[in-house]
């Protein structure tokens, strides 16, 4: 899909005086490092005061309009997206901005961050569908896998319902109904002992109390 399928627009909070009016603050000496011959500013920059000087290692880079093939010595900035473009060969480097007027900050909606895009360009995934498909509800359990979907007929990308007679999870992936989990008393107590959660602490899983540990997990119980 395209980027310009999402209509989610761009939020951008003005920084204002005390009255409400628009100002700008002044921001200094604050370091970026290149990626992709970018710069991509932590606020929205004020194109009346410009940014007009950079520095890499102590050399000078100066500003120029944009649009204008960018050097060495020279860098652009889109003033609406807060984007500065340098030479190509500043990539991983620190620059440091000495001097520059801030008018607010922007958000963007996880809809227009992409995460993968096809071989014509056209994003294929955004950071919007990773946190879709993280998401986990968990619905009452079911008997087994044949009862989810005559239980839920109607699932939401994300659901998830645990069967009965094995323990596993299945979650929907807006298609099918994907095993991706089972958590039985047996793999809850090694999950604890693998994330350091019974340091120092005697944990028991059976069917009778034990008398030597301090927490006892009983699988009688349903």
């Amino acid at each position: 899909m395209a980027i310009t399928d999402y209509g989610d627009a761009l939020i951008i909070t003005w920084f204002t005086d005390d009255e409400g009016n628009k100002i700008s603050l002044n921001r200094q000496n604050q370091t970026y490092i290149v990626i992709n011959n970018k710069i991509i500013l932590s606020e929205v920059p004020d194109s009346f005061y410009k940014i007009n000087t950079m520095t890499v290692a102590a050399t000078p880079l100066y500003e120029s309009q944009i649009g204008t093939l960018v050097s060495v010595n020279n860098f652009t900035v889109n003033y609406t997206l807060g984007e500065i473009t340098v030479d190509s060969s500043y990539n991983g480097q620190t620059i440091t901005i000495p001097s520059w007027y801030a008018r607010g900050i922007c958000y963007y909606p996880s809809s227009r961050i992409y995460n993968d895009v096809d071989s014509s360009g056209n994003i294929t995934q955004t950071l919007g569908d990773l946190l879709e498909f993280a998401k986990i509800e968990y619905l009452t359990p079911v008997a087994a896998f044949a009862n989810i979907a005559t239980t839920y007929p109607n699932p939401l990308v994300g659901d998830a319902v645990q069967c009965e007679d094995n323990g596993k999870f299945y979650k929907w992936d807006g298609t099918t109904w994907q095993y991706f989990q089972i958590l039985n008393s047996t793999q809850l107590g090694e999950l604890l002992t693998e994330v350091n959660l019974l340091s120092g602490i005697k944990l028991s899983i059976a069917a009778i109390a034990p008398t030597d540990t301090l927490f006892w997990l009983d699988t009688t119980i349903d």
